[in-house]
C-alpha cells in the first residue's frame, strides 16, 4: 500500500508499472496504473500518506481476505496550484476489501489482485 501512496505522490515521477506489478496482480495492478495515468494527465498529486488498521477476515493456503479501515484523513490531492481536488464531506476513514493470492510462478508469490471499497461506502 506504501507503493500506492508513492506512486500517487509523484504519478510523473517514474514509470511506476515495475514497481506496482511487483505487488500486486491484475486487476488491482491495472486499477492502479490507471489511476496513476489519470493524477499525471490531470496534474494532480497525493500529499500525505493513507492510514490501514486491517484484519484478516478469511485465509486458505492460496488466498487470504483482508477488511482494513481506510483513513485518509491525513492525506490529501492537490492540482498544481496546491488546492484541494477532494470533494468537501466526503468519508475520512472507510472499509475496503482486500484478496492477496499466492502465485507460484511469481518469486515471493503473494500479490495483492484484488481491492473493493463497499457501495455503498461504509465507515469506520
Amino acid at each position: 500500500m506504501h507503493t500506492f501512496d508513492l506512486s500517487l505522490q509523484d504519478p510523473t515521477g517514474k514509470n511506476w508499472k515495475t514497481a506496482i506489478y511487483r505487488y500486486m496482480g491484475d486487476p488491482a495492478a491495472a486499477e492502479q496504473i490507471l489511476r496513476i495515468q489519470t493524477f499525471a494527465s490531470h496534474k494532480i498529486h497525493q500529499v500525505g500518506f493513507t492510514r490501514y488498521s486491517a484484519t484478516v477476515t478469511k485465509a486458505t493456503t492460496k488466498n487470504v481476505q483482508i477488511r482494513a479501515c481506510v483513513d485518509v484523513s491525513a492525506m490529501d490531492v492537490v492540482n498544481a496550484d496546491g488546492e484541494s481536488e477532494l470533494k468537501p464531506g466526503g468519508a475520512k476513514r472507510f472499509y475496503r476489501d482486500f484478496s492477496v493470492t499466492w502465485y507460484t510462478a511469481k518469486k515471493g508469490g503473494w500479490l495483492l489482485n484484488d481491492i473493493t471499497t463497499p457501495d455503498p461506502t461504509q465507515p469506520c
